[in-house]
């Protein structure tokens, strides 16, 4: 009953959220470093046979815990409804990957001053993260930071600054995506740049080929108009409608099928722990409206109270 409650307060939320207008610093970066034990995976998974396993879309449900850092005195935490503005739009971002994520037993709120401002990270993971599950810690302020994964004690944790974890932003997906294997497409641009002409595609850059030589490791606006090239002398053009690009949120639309496929089988063959339960275990009972009732009149335009 309380995921589906969750499920139908979101998509009403997420209505009147539809004209919010977004801003995104062009400073905020994302701050993860990839863990060599998902670098070897997946090099690993593109040598093999295994991905063609894994190349269309199949229905997977992950559970997230959500953790809501705020200061020590209780304030200054994340907002639920926020929260289910953005696992909407987070659902429908992933929706061709087949994931559907929900949210794992009850909100966890954290009252600490320290970690809230961005310090401590690995003992706000040691003494909150659950096992088994997607750890998200929503959390005040990490400076030049919009967000990062952390391979923390294997199963690893998502952190989202909170002026980066609004209706608009895909920081959730990026960093989600680093989750679940996937390097940013400028991935070792300066020490093993990919070609344009995607000859080295399969050894160089982020190792996809269906995401093109991008070497921009800065945010940048969409579409690119620069003259950065390639050892080549091709000039580059970079894929901004990718999330796991640094274009500006505003461009970023898509994961590549390439790296969709890599995502499934991480989340499969890597990361099985997810695969425990689903969200409809919980669905013992419907829901009944009671106010507004069905075509009435007279009802506030600016505010509705749903129940």
């Amino acid at each position: 009953m309380k995921n589906l409650i969750v499920v139908l307060a979101a998509l009403l939320i997420l209505i009147t959220s539809q004209t919010q207008s977004q801003t995104q610093s062009q400073t905020d970066f994302c701050g993860t470093v990839m863990d060599e034990n998902i670098k070897q995976w997946l090099a690993q998974f593109l040598l093999t046979d295994n991905k063609k396993d894994f190349q269309n879309r199949a229905n997977y449900y992950v559970p997230i815990k959500f953790h809501f850092v705020g200061d020590s005195d209780g304030t200054k935490h994340f907002r639920i409804e926020q929260l289910l503005i953005i696992l909407c739009e987070l659902n429908v971002q992933f929706a061709n990957t087949g994931f559907t994520f929900y949210i794992w037993d009850d909100v966890n709120y954290v009252n600490n001053t320290n970690w809230n401002s961005g310090n401590s990270p690995s003992a706000m993971f040691y003494q909150n993260s659950v096992t088994d599950v997607v750890n998200v810690y929503i959390i005040g302020k990490s400076p030049g930071l919009c967000g990062y994964y952390s391979g923390w004690q294997g199963q690893g944790n998502v952190v989202l600054i909170k002026s980066c974890a609004s209706p608009g932003d895909v920081t959730f997906a990026h960093e989600l995506g680093h989750f679940f294997s996937l390097p940013h497409p400028f991935n070792d641009w300066d020490t093993n740049p990919e070609y344009v002409d995607g000859s080295n595609c399969t050894t160089a850059g982020d190792n996809f080929c269906d995401t093109p030589a991008d070497y921009l490791d800065y945010r940048w606006n969409c579409p690119y108009t620069g003259s950065l090239t390639d050892p080549k002398g091709d000039t580059i053009k970079p894929d901004h409608t990718l999330y796991m690009s640094y274009s500006l949120d505003i461009c970023a639309t898509r994961f590549s099928n390439e790296q969709m496929t890599a995502m499934r089988g991480n989340l499969t063959l890597y990361r099985g722990y997810l695969l425990h339960t689903t969200p409809g275990d919980a669905l013992v009972d419907t829901t009944t409206l009671l106010y507004p009732a069905d075509l009435a009149t007279g009802i506030q335009s600016n505010y509705v109270n749903f129940q």
